[in-house]
């Protein structure tokens, strides 16, 4: 391990070794679990795909049951995509 220095403001510090006192760590070992956290999140590729699921069901036109079913719809394509192998990118 590399020994480095790290300065924080003196509330933020309080409230890191709050933490890592209520999760039974030393500040060192939270800290250390919060950069690996971080760096294990960034090294996936972001989802490009926009949250629809606010927007789904607002509306009802009377002649569709898309937004009622919308998990069932969306885990039909996700299978079909997975046999056919058919991914867009």
């Amino acid at each position: 391990m590399i020994r480095v220095r790290v300065s924080f403001d003196a509330e933020d510090l309080r409230r890191a070794m709050a933490r890592a006192e209520a999760l039974g760590l030393s500040l060192t070992a939270y800290l250390r679990r919060l950069v690996a956290e971080d760096l294990a999140e960034k090294s996936q590729p972001p989802d490009r795909s926009p949250d629809i699921s606010p927007i789904c069901g607002l509306g009802d036109s009377g002649r569709s049951d898309i937004s009622t079913n919308k998990g069932r719809f969306i885990a039909e394509a996700i299978a079909a995509d997975k046999v056919t192998g058919n991914r867009r990118r």
